[in-house]
């Protein structure tokens, strides 16, 4: 088992990324400044959330908002875990989804939906064969050399496919719904000042006045978006957090819960045990127990 910590979000928009793991298992977290799409080409992925896990196998693909996530990736019977990761940001998002209503607008307009699912999740899994077609020809395209991923238009292009083939599943609705929304929604800077802000000393109070807000109306607006306060949800995701550093490190609870915000180590107790059912050392201890 290896443990790393990466961000994404640093290359040029939108990114194309061809990932071989030769390892069991890889632990690692993952900040995501941009929207992520990731395909699993062979083994297994688990993204940890703070009151959830999601499990993705070969030929499934994963959705992610910006945030910051403890992934797990494992490889079966000995193989190499590989996936496909795609990153782009709203301008790209426009950009590609622009190209669609020119040559087909009856796919944008099928694909407009919103449900609780697909407003209130930051994570959303899907698969279909013409998923895993465009994916098998894309993992080509790359390693064959002869396709420029560097140019922008070409990147736009292949972003594009990919939204035409999200947009066209009936059956998967809320990626496709939740890309479009990303495109038009106004609630884009509350979602970006809020995941920027998870580990910093900066207030809700603050944070509403970064975002032109008073409180109450950035409180109403985070609430429609998330289903909760701002918060509860700063607490999950710091929570979330510990959890991961608990998982790979051997940093003491008393320095997890200054790097995670916690007022005190008693507090971090408090909230672990309240959400995870037991102590930051018992988790810890269980974690070594079983490994």
């Amino acid at each position: 088992m290896t443990t790393a910590s990466n961000s994404l979000g640093a290359g040029s928009l939108p990114s194309f990324k061809k990932n071989a793991i030769p390892l069991s298992m890889d632990i690692s977290t993952v900040r995501c400044f941009n929207y992520t799409i990731t395909y699993v080409l062979s083994g297994s992925m688990t993204v940890t959330l703070p009151l959830e896990q999601v499990r993705i196998s070969a030929g499934e693909m994963i959705f992610l908002e910006r945030g910051e996530y403890c992934t797990e990736h494992r490889s079966h019977e000995r193989g190499i875990y590989r996936d496909i990761t795609i990153e782009f940001g709203e301008s790209e998002l426009v950009n590609a989804l622009t190209l669609i209503g020119r040559n087909n607008s009856a796919t944008l307009e099928r694909a407009v939906h919103r449900c609780y699912r697909c407003k209130h999740r930051d994570v959303l899994v899907t698969s279909s064969a013409k998923m895993s077609l465009y994916f098998e020809m894309l993992a080509q395209y790359m390693e064959s050399g002869n396709f420029d991923f560097n140019n922008y238009t070409f990147k736009i292009l292949k972003l594009s496919e990919l939204f035409c083939v999200i947009l066209s599943l009936e059956e998967h609705v809320c990626v496709g719904g939740r890309l479009l929304r990303g495109a038009t929604d106004n609630v884009n800077i509350i979602d970006k000042t809020i995941k920027e802000n998870i580990l910093s000393n900066c207030s809700v109070r603050d944070m509403a006045r970064v975002c032109g807000m008073g409180i109450s109306t950035f409180k109403s607006e985070f609430s429609s978006r998330y289903g909760t306060s701002p918060h509860r949800w700063l607490i999950e995701q710091r929570l979330s957090h510990a959890r991961f550093l608990l998982l790979s490190t051997t940093y003491t609870v008393a320095d997890i819960s200054r790097q995670c915000r916690f007022s005190n180590s008693s507090h971090l107790i408090k909230q672990f045990k309240r959400f995870y059912g037991m102590t930051p050392r018992t988790f810890r201890r269980n974690l070594i127990k079983n490994s």
